[in-house]
């Protein structure tokens, strides 16, 4: 998470020791989106009540160049432009072919105690609704310029199919082979693992998946 504080890290500790079922699962995944349509959506909102037409012209001028920045990288720094995203997601078992209402209850009680936590950390959390989830996946697993994200600003899911049936465009695959995965046919989809793990965890960590800084040695 960048531009994190001590008070970030107490919070997210506390998260460990929040009463989770045995067995319980948490993953962070940490995105570099090329979806701003979020972004952009909140930038025209602001702006909408400008009565000067020197603002209005400003603020389109804005979002234009904002958007060629995903795809053609910014001359000052030679990068394009992402929104970072920390997804944080949770595996929480139960007995059964169906959850009871009691677990389905107590499941919504740590949900709250979650959020609770993360609003007194300062950090600006929202709920992975299915419609979000699927927007996620959509942008991650179909880069390509005719992609449907790109052309829609929201993404709405179907409740009648399963979302994992949604996410890819109509004719997308993914396939792969011995090197890693393709997506679409053109764009590589490769893993990467760290080399060595550190002994003791620590806030922060997977910084030293790139590299260690101190010794300046490569991490994957």
């Amino acid at each position: 998470i960048a531009g994190n504080a001590p008070k970030t890290e107490e919070k997210l500790r506390l998260l460990h020791r929040m009463e989770w079922p045995d067995g319980t699962g948490i993953q962070t995944t940490l995105s570099a989106s090329p979806d701003l349509s979020a972004v952009l959506r909140r930038f025209a909102a602001k702006r909408q009540g400008a009565s000067s037409e020197l603002l209005r012209a400003s603020a389109a001028e804005r979002q234009s160049f904002l958007r060629k920045a995903v795809d053609q990288p910014l001359r000052e720094v030679g990068a394009l432009l992402r929104e970072v995203q920390v997804v944080l997601s949770f595996s929480v078992p139960y007995d059964g072919l169906l959850p009871t209402d009691d677990f389905m209850d107590n499941l919504a009680t740590l949900r709250n105690g979650v959020e609770e936590l993360l609003k007194g950390g300062k950090i600006g959390a929202a709920r992975l609704t299915a419609d979000r989830y699927l927007r996620f996946m959509e942008s991650l697993l179909n880069p390509g310029e005719d992609a449907s994200w790109r052309r829609w600003t929201n993404t709405v899911a179907d409740e009648t199919v399963l979302l994992c049936d949604q996410v890819l465009d109509p004719g997308n695959a993914i396939e792969s082979d011995e090197e890693g995965l393709w997506l679409e046919g053109r764009h590589r989809g490769t893993l990467l693992s760290p080399k060595h793990y550190p002994k003791r965890g620590f806030f922060g960590l997977a910084m030293r998946y790139l590299a260690d800084w101190t010794k300046g040695d490569r991490g994957l």
